[in-house]
């Protein structure tokens, strides 16, 4: 277990403390001091919780999901392709603990500091955070999205393709997952931005939240369509393939017949003695050849 104390009253206006790999007899000594529910730190031990935000009579407890970025592409669920952070929050003090560190959460408190002429508010470091795990679903949106691109390329460009099937239904569902976690983070932008506490941060922050949200209902929307794009393409190629099959086929099948019955054999068969039996019946499947490819131009299939 690490902890750090990253502000502190005496010179900031409130103590903020992080805590990370937490030891649960340590947060239960800090849940009686500061009573804190036990549902709460429940909550924090579930490492697939969703993001909340519930306000209680003493404090207010904020769960939020930071965007992993070593997360491996076939990774599409919310405990794969997400850390969780918790925070106990007062206008005293703020307890942030995490299963792992947070490089541009730590580096807050050095851009707090550049505002010494503010009023600082345990609120507006909430609201920073909220902003950073925001922030951490913009990196990934310009990635997929380039992933999508590349797919569209394939499909329209490429004559020979790789199978892509596969990366594309885990990137359309690692976009499906990060929405779910925008749709479940929006509770806590919409409390951080309630009407008695809203300023020009919190309207910021939920600027913010509306414009990666569209950025991650856009992304869906392309690979929906391009999924179904692809299906389509794989359609009309194997119509094609058909089609080529079937004019093969359509071709073969009279000279088949005809082949077929002078391959029969019987003793009564007057043309097997003919002389010109066999010039003639060459001369018969040639002549339907060309019908056959007549018809077919004058159909326009070929």
């Amino acid at each position: 277990m690490q902890q750090q104390t990253l502000l502190t009253k005496e010179e900031d206006g409130f103590d903020w403390v992080n805590i990370i790999n937490p030891e649960k007899e340590h947060l239960q000594t800090l849940a009686d001091q500061y009573g804190w529910s036990p549902s709460s730190i429940e909550d924090l031990f579930e490492a697939d919780h969703f993001p909340k935000h519930e306000i209680f009579d003493n404090y207010t407890f904020v769960i939020l999901r930071f965007y992993k970025d070593d997360s491996p592409e076939d990774m599409d669920t919310i405990k794969t392709i997400s850390t969780e952070i918790a925070i106990f929050i007062t206008r005293d003090y703020i307890y942030s603990i995490s299963s792992e560190e947070f490089p541009e959460v730590l580096d807050l408190p050095k851009h707090i500091r550049q505002k010494k002429g503010k009023q600082l508010k345990s609120s507006g470091v909430l609201t920073s955070i909220t902003r950073l795990c925001l922030k951490s679903y913009e990196r990934p949106s310009k990635e997929l999205s380039d992933a999508i691109d590349n797919f569209e390329e394939s499909i329209f460009l490429h004559s020979s393709r790789k199978p892509m099937l596969k990366s594309m239904y885990y990137i359309k569902r690692k976009v499906d997952t990060i929405r779910r976690l925008l749709i479940l983070l929006y509770e806590v932008v919409d409390k951080v931005d309630a009407k008695d506490t809203s300023n020009a941060n919190t309207r910021d922050l939920r600027d913010y939240f509306t414009k990666i949200k569209n950025i991650y209902d856009n992304l869906s929307e392309n690979t929906a369509q391009l999924l179904n794009v692809s299906f389509s393409a794989a359609a009309h190629r194997t119509n094609e393939t058909m089609r080529i099959l079937t004019i093969f086929s359509v071709f073969f099948m009279p000279l088949t017949f005809i082949v077929g019955i002078y391959g029969m054999n019987f003793d009564i068969m007057p043309e097997l003695h003919w002389k010109y039996g066999y010039p003639a019946s060459l001369l018969l499947m040639v002549v339907i050849t060309i019908i056959v490819y007549q018809w077919f131009k004058r159909k326009k299939w070929l």
